[in-house]
């Protein structure tokens, strides 16, 4: 689900670290629809779909990085 990042503080892409959630847009509404965990140097860890493997993309180029939305930072 989506709703993770509502515990976090919402930072600036430049501020992200490993463990960060950072949100897409990947609907036609631009709403959030999509989320990962930020590993460091630019990737981030994720399941594209339910039910398809986890795996690393790059947040600065191609389909996520147009459709980057935002970044939270869960502190407890």
């Amino acid at each position: 689900r989506t709703q993770q990042y509502k515990d976090g503080v919402k930072i600036s892409r430049s501020e992200l670290q490993p463990g960060d959630l950072v949100t897409f847009a990947t609907g036609v509404r631009g709403r959030i629809s999509h989320i990962g965990i930020y590993i460091g140097d630019g990737e981030f860890i994720h399941s594209p779909r339910p039910g398809s493997r986890v795996r690393i993309d790059s947040l600065t180029s191609g389909y996520y990085n147009i459709r980057f939305h935002s970044a939270y930072r869960v502190v407890r």
